[in-house]
């Protein structure tokens, strides 16, 4: 194993390209070196939906208010955690509504990342996967 950069995260000049599903939906999640994305729904590259993230964190670090998913108190340094939330009802100014995000970078292949998002309290899986798009 070994520590994850942004590079990693962030293939292209500008950007990369993943593949999301959570709970069954589908998106393309476009994340950004400053910390910031778009997702776009299947079929729609004009509507695209505002992201926020966190990267580069560790389990053991809170984000907003919480530590990673899964943690159980063994420290890491591997900087394998990723948080994003995604601003589904479109109100940029109020971040109370976003949904969160909250999983792991994988540390050996480097090419994706799972983890758990909440819906009305709920917990539901996702993953996603870079198809090896980069944004110019």
């Amino acid at each position: 194993m070994s520590a994850v950069t942004l590079n990693d995260i962030v293939k292209g000049e500008n950007g990369s390209i993943y593949s999301l599903v959570w709970d069954g939906w589908r998106a393309n999640l476009w994340l950004y070196r400053d910390g910031t994305g778009r997702l776009f729904l299947p079929g729609d590259l004009k509507n695209g939906i505002n992201v926020r993230a966190t990267f580069l964190t560790n389990p053991q670090d809170t984000v907003d208010g919480q530590t990673g998913p899964g943690y159980l108190g063994t420290p890491s340094s591997l900087q394998h955690r990723i948080v994003f939330w995604i601003d589904f009802p479109k109100t940029l100014q109020n971040t109370e509504d976003d949904q969160r995000f909250d999983g792991y970078f994988f540390t050996q292949t480097k090419d994706g990342m799972a983890g758990v998002t909440w819906w009305n309290g709920m917990p539901f899986g996702f993953y996603a996967r870079f198809e090896g798009n980069v944004i110019t």
